[in-house]
């Protein structure tokens, strides 16, 4: 499998990794932390019964501290909650849906329930936010670039994403085939035919 294929493999894989909520401990949120310390980038939970296939990234620029939340249209309960260190970019797989994407910023982390104290500052994405499949293989999501807040260009937050699916005919050889201790096969192998599907991220048109 070529380097990029495998790297971009890692990358998704890390992505549903985020979502299963197996990388929430570093952010120091596990029971007995300290709830006021800061945080590292990262999600701090995610609750839905539906899978989290769809990308959002989230660009920010350094001097303040990101809490994001995500919050359904249809029911306006909170899906997910991540912490985003200022400059750092952040990237999750979510599940499918409208959003309504909320954020607070400020320099001082006061835990969950007080987010950054007196200092904080909160923003409301106002276009709505759709996570969904686009045609054949192509799961649809959102670049955020939070660093154009300083210019108050709200038009140029939201960038469409996608991660865009192929599968591909392959022959490989079947799991009988015998091996030598070099991994060389003893003679011709069997093959099968199968399909491996590949990964990529790419730009879709505007999402209706």
């Amino acid at each position: 499998m070529p380097m990029a294929q495998r790297t971009l493999d890692m990358l998704i894989a890390t992505f549903r990794a985020l979502a299963c909520g197996m990388l929430l401990l570093p952010l120091g949120m596990a029971h007995g932390a300290d709830q006021s310390a800061r945080p590292q980038t990262g999600l701090i939970w995610l609750r839905s019964p539906l899978p989290a296939v769809f990308p959002l990234q989230v660009k920010t620029a350094p001097g303040s501290d990101y809490h994001l939340t995500l919050v359904k249209r249809e029911t306006r309960k909170v899906t997910l909650t991540a912490y985003i260190r200022g400059g750092d970019f952040f990237q999750v797989l979510v599940p499918p849906g409208s959003y309504r994407l909320r954020f607070a910023h400020g320099a001082r982390w006061q835990g969950e329930e007080h987010l950054f104290g007196t200092g904080t500052e909160t923003h409301e994405i106002d276009q709505p936010l759709r996570f969904a499949t686009r045609g054949l293989g192509t799961k649809a999501g959102h670049l955020i670039d939070l660093r154009s807040l300083i210019e108050q260009q709200e038009a140029s937050l939201v960038v469409p994403l996608a991660i865009c699916q192929t599968a591909r005919l392959v022959l490989e050889p079947a799991a009988d085939t015998p091996f030598d201790p070099g991994g060389e096969a003893m003679g011709l192998p069997r093959l099968i035919q199968g399909y491996r599907i590949y990964s990529r991220v790419c730009s879709p048109r505007s999402i209706d």
